[in-house]
């Protein structure tokens, strides 16, 4: 089928292309099943990740890809070897980040800095992980899934954006990237998405309250603010796999990251943790 809308940028960086991973979209069970029982076998963005659209671009809301394709453009109109290449002149020099940050932490032999996973047993004790990684065999930069980071150094990156100090992008840019992006389906599916226990069950953050939501060109954002103060208009967050969390809530004036490399996805006690954490922050301004 042909689609009616055109593919933008802002699409993909907003999760609103079509773009989505297994399990957070209402696909068969059997959606990219090849890929993700054979990671290593499709190590490039284009190969694991060169499914067809699943809806309209813009009308509708899946987390998933996009961003590994947004690496990819990345790539082409600035003429960068690779992803890693970019981020390194434009990124991480600019904000004095010299190893901290990487999407080849094995290049130099060196596991040593790497955090070994771990895995959250039946009976709430933590074993050592032997699930294979995602990044397992990538041949390319993944932009939505690939780097490794200090959490100290990616701080740094939101220092920067929470200040608007110009020194990763021009104050302009800054405040249209922290602008709610949706277009009204899209934004409804999000919210729906948050408001189903189940599904909410699996995103880090406390959406017990109901508040609404959209998502900028960072991560999603609170739409209004929550009733307790501690989510002002625009706060925005996200989190990775391995229960990584940041925030940057520039009406508060406060930015933060949260580091561990624990499996599952969105595990209990690591999100109690991180809500105790993120409600000392706003306590203490």
């Amino acid at each position: 089928m042909r689609r009616r809308n055109p593919l933008l940028l802002k699409y993909l960086l907003s999760h609103s292309a079509g773009t989505p991973y297994p399990g957070f979209s209402e696909l068969p069970a059997g959606y990219m099943a090849e890929q993700w029982s054979n990671l290593p076998g499709y190590p490039t963005v284009a190969a694991r990740y060169g499914q067809p659209l699943t809806f309209e671009p813009g009308e509708g809301f899946a987390y998933g890809f996009a961003m590994d394709w947004v690496g990819k453009v990345v790539e082409r109109v600035s003429g960068e070897a690779s992803l890693e290449a970019y981020m390194r002149k434009h990124i991480w020099a600019p904000l004095g980040i010299e190893a901290g940050i990487t999407f080849w932490p094995r290049a130099d032999g060196d596991e040593s800095k790497l955090v070994r996973p771990v895995q959250r047993m039946p009976d709430g004790g933590l074993e050592p992980s032997t699930a294979p990684s995602i990044n397992d065999g990538l041949r390319e930069c993944f932009g939505g899934q690939g780097a490794y980071a200090r959490v100290d150094d990616f701080h740094k990156v939101l220092r920067s954006l929470l200040a608007n100090d110009g020194r990763l992008l021009a104050p302009r840019t800054v405040e249209e990237m922290f602008k709610p992006q949706l277009m009204p389906p899209a934004k409804a599916a999000l919210n729906a998405m948050l408001r189903d226990p189940a599904k909410a069950a699996g995103v880090i953050g406390d959406f017990s309250t109901p508040l609404s939501y959209d998502w900028n060109l960072a991560g999603l954002m609170a739409a209004e603010d929550s009733p307790d103060g501690r989510r002002k208009k625009g706060m925005t967050m996200w989190f990775g796999m391995m229960n990584f969390y940041w925030f940057i809530d520039i009406e508060a004036g406060v930015c933060g990251a949260f580091g561990v490399s624990l499996l599952p996805m969105a595990d209990a006690k690591v999100k109690d943790l991180i809500l105790a954490w993120q409600r000392l922050m706003y306590d203490i301004l």
